[in-house]
């Protein structure tokens, strides 16, 4: 929205009736305060979906309907490329993305990061965390407990899971 705050949810709603095309319009308008024109918002959807190697017809589609996992997850990466949002939080962000996709994707949020965004996301998959994360924390038993450094994660999951299994 326009606070440049993007939520990504781990199964999209479907929107019948509204395509990607009129999604992201609207909602880089609301973003900036400036009307893209039908022709500027399909340039730039082009330039990210060649990018993201998604088929343009993509873009007609109604907006998550008949969507398959992979195709909602890369929806989601081509809102929050071309949105740009100060604050990006992902639930279980590369879920569905074959190889090809996580690396684009991981890219992006490599270029927020270097934007001086901040990306918050929730993972149980440990590389991804490695890879992406400058600072992480551990939940459990519902209290957010803070790890300093990454590498300290490892240790610290570790240790809650065999905890959890020695219950």
């Amino acid at each position: 929205g326009k606070s440049g705050i993007f939520l990504a949810f781990q199964y999209p709603q479907e929107i019948p009736g509204v395509s990607v095309r009129q999604f992201l319009r609207q909602a880089l308008s609301e973003r900036t305060g400036v009307d893209l024109s039908v022709l500027e918002i399909r340039l730039a959807m082009m330039e990210w979906m060649q990018r993201l190697d998604m088929d343009p017809a993509f873009a007609d589609r109604f907006l998550n309907e008949g969507f398959s996992g992979g195709e909602k997850k890369r929806n989601e990466v081509l809102q929050m490329a071309m949105l740009e949002p100060e604050l990006a939080i992902l639930d279980e962000p590369s879920e569905g993305l074959d190889p090809l996709m996580q690396r684009a994707f991981y890219e992006i949020l490599d270029a927020l990061k270097a934007e001086g965004r901040t990306i918050f996301f929730s993972s149980h998959v440990l590389s991804e965390v490695e890879q992406i994360c400058d600072r992480v924390g551990v939940l459990r038993a519902g209290v957010l407990e803070a790890v300093e450094a990454v590498h300290d994660l490892k240790r610290v999951y570790y240790r809650w899971v065999t905890i959890r299994t020695a219950a």
